[in-house]
C-alpha cells in the first residue's frame, strides 16, 4: 500500500455476497450496495447470492471486463477462507491479484449483532467505506521467485546436533554442523553407562561420531564458533570462526606419537574439575572425531618477548616457508613500520632466546 496521493482515476467494483441469508438476513446488502456507489473512485456495485461459487465469480470476472476496473472489494465472509480464491479469480480477468480488498461482513457485522440489523448495517458501510480508502492508496505487486538455499546449519555437534544433521543428510540436504569443541560427541562420551538399558555409551555414539566426518553431505567444523547471523535473501549468512589447531591436519594421522614426546604437561579441562593432567597438544580421549591432535599454546613465543618491537617472528617465519613473500612483509610492517633501519642495527636476541636452540639449532631470524 502506498503513501502517496491516491489516484483520482481508479475505478473501484465493489460485490457483496448475500452468503445465502448469512449476511443479508441481518445485513441490509440492498442499502448497502447503493451506499457504495456513492463511495469515491466506485465504478460498479452489485450482490451476489454466493460469490465464492462458480456463478459468483464468473460475474466478478465479467463485470470487471465490463465496466474496465482496475481493483476489486469483496463483502463477504472471513478472507481467511477466501482470499486467495477471490486473488485467483480476479487475475483470471486481468488484474494484479494483490488489487483486492476483502471486508468481513459475516464474522465482524451479522453474526456479532444478529440482533441489531441497523447497528450491523452501518457498520457494514463503514468497513466498505475504509477498504475503498485502503483499496485507492493499492499498488500492483509483482511476485518474484528466487533462489532459496537448501544448506542447513546445525549448531553444536552433541548427540541431538549429530542426529539431526544425520537426519537432514539423509533427505538431501547439505548440512554445516559447528562445534565449538574439538571434537564431536558433547558430554556423552563423558558417561559410562546410558539409563535406562545400561548400554555402554561410547558403544552408542561412536556409529554416530563416524559418521560426521564419512558422510559426504555433512561439512564438519569443530573448534569454530558462530560470530555472526545475518537475514539475506536466499536464507541466513551465518559467518563461523574457525580456530586453529597448530598443527598440520592434512599430514596428522593422529597416531600420537607427538604427545609421546611432549614435554609440556597441563591441566585437563576435559575431565571436568577431576585431578587430572594432558599434555600440550593432544586429543580429548581416544575416539574424538575428528582424530586429529590439537596444540594448546599459551603465553608469547620466547623470540617475540625477547624483541624490543615484539616482531611477530613465528608468524612471517611460517609465511616464508610457504613461499608467501609479500604476506610475509605484511606481518613484519604491522608490529615495525622501519623494517629495513632496525634491521640494520638488530642485534638478533631473539635467536638468542630462539626454543629451537636445543634441538638443531636456533632460526636464522635476522637473515630472513
Amino acid at each position: 500500500m502506498s503513501d502517496k496521493n491516491t489516484n483520482a482515476k481508479q475505478r473501484i467494483g465493489i460485490f457483496v455476497c448475500r452468503c445465502g441469508g448469512n449476511i443479508s438476513d441481518t445485513v441490509d446488502v440492498e442499502h448497502l450496495v447503493k451506499e457504495g456507489m456513492d463511495m469515491a473512485n466506485v465504478e460498479f456495485a452489485m450482490w451476489n447470492s454466493f460469490t465464492c461459487s462458480a456463478e459468483g465469480q464468473g460475474r466478478i470476472k465479467e463485470k470487471i471486463k465490463e465496466h474496465n476496473l482496475d481493483s476489486v472489494i469483496i463483502g463477504s465472509c472471513t478472507p481467511r477462507q477466501y482470499e486467495e480464491l477471490f486473488r485467483e479469480t480476479i487475475a483470471e480477468a486481468g488484474l494484479n491479484p494483490y488489487m483486492l480488498e476483502v471486508v468481513n461482513l459475516r464474522e465482524q457485522c451479522a453474526y456479532p449483532h444478529h440482533k441489531q440489523p441497523e447497528q450491523a448495517t452501518e457498520k457494514a458501510t463503514l468497513l466498505v467505506n475504509a477498504a475503498v480508502e485502503k483499496t485507492r492508496r493499492l499498488e500492483p505487486l509483482e511476485v518474484k521467485k528466487i533462489k532459496v538455499s537448501r544448506d542447513i546449519a546445525v549448531i553444536g555437534a552433541g548427540i541431538a546436533g549429530m542426529h539431526a544433521a544425520s537426519t537432514l543428510s539423509k533427505i538431501g540436504h547439505q548440512v554445516h554442523l559447528v562445534e565449538r569443541e574439538t571434537t564431536v560427541g558433547g558430554n556423552m562420551p563423558r558417561v559410562v553407562k546410558t539409563f535406562p538399558t545400561d548400554d555402554c555409551a561410547m558403544c552408542t555414539i561412536s556409529p554416530k561420531m563416524d559418521e560426521m566426518t564419512k558422510n559426504k553431505k555433512i561439512h564438519l567444523m569443530t573448534n569454530s564458533e558462530v560470530v555472526d547471523v545475518k537475514k539475506v535473501r536466499e536464507g541466513l549468512k551465518v559467518t563461523v570462526k574457525r580456530n586453529p589447531r597448530y598443527l598440520d591436519e592434512d599430514t596428522c594421522t593422529g597416531c600420537g606419537k607427538c604427545t609421546e614426546t611432549c614435554p609440556a604437561t597441563l591441566y585437563n579441562e576435559y575431565n571436568l574439575g577431576l585431578e587430572s593432567t594432558r599434555r600440550a597438544i593432544y586429543k580429548p580421549f581416544p575416539a574424538a572425531v575428528p582424530n586429529k591432535f590439537i596444540l594448546t599454546r599459551r603465553g608469547s613465543p620466547p623470540c617475540r618477548d625477547a624483541c624490543p618491537v615484539h616482531q611477530n617472528a613465528q608468524g612471517y617465519v611460517a609465511l616464508i616457508a610457504a613461499g608467501k613473500f609479500k604476506e610475509a612483509y605484511d606481518v613484519i610492517r604491522r608490529d615495525n613500520p622501519l623494517p629495513s633501519v632496525c634491521g640494520r642495527v638488530c642485534n638478533h636476541i631473539c635467536e638468542t632466546a630462539c626454543s629451537r636452540a636445543d634441538d638443531g639449532g636456533a632460526i636464522s631470524i635476522r637473515a630472513l
